[in-house]
């Protein structure tokens, strides 16, 4: 009992002792960083829409990613059927609705 006790109370210690000597917080930089494109998209076997999300590479302190805007996004399967995709909502959709198919292999372009 007594060593319940003493547990507890080593923990509140740790937990008080934490909480009032955070004060300042810490502002994390990059010092290196790489601009890249990141492509975000699962074409699914289901007849619908399919989305693709085009985003840039972003530093740690900033708030998020950035949507790269007026894309050209083309998804062409291994039958040559060419599937165009228009902007919508920081997505690229496309214009057909369309599914995947086993055994065929697609290209975003």
């Amino acid at each position: 009992m007594k060593t319940k006790f003493v547990t507890q109370f080593v923990l509140l210690l740790l937990i008080g002792f934490g909480l009032t000597n955070c004060t300042d917080p810490y502002k994390m930089k990059t010092d290196t960083f790489e601009d890249a494109v990141v492509i975000e998209a699962t074409i699914t076997n289901i007849l619908e829409k399919q989305t693709v999300k085009v985003f840039r590479t972003y530093r740690f302190e900033d708030f998020g990613p950035v949507f790269e805007e007026n894309a050209d996004v083309t998804i062409t399967d291994s039958d040559g059927n060419e599937y165009p995709f228009v902007q919508s909502n920081n997505t690229y959709v496309s214009v057909n609705a369309f599914q995947a198919e086993p055994g065929k292999q697609y290209r975003l372009t």
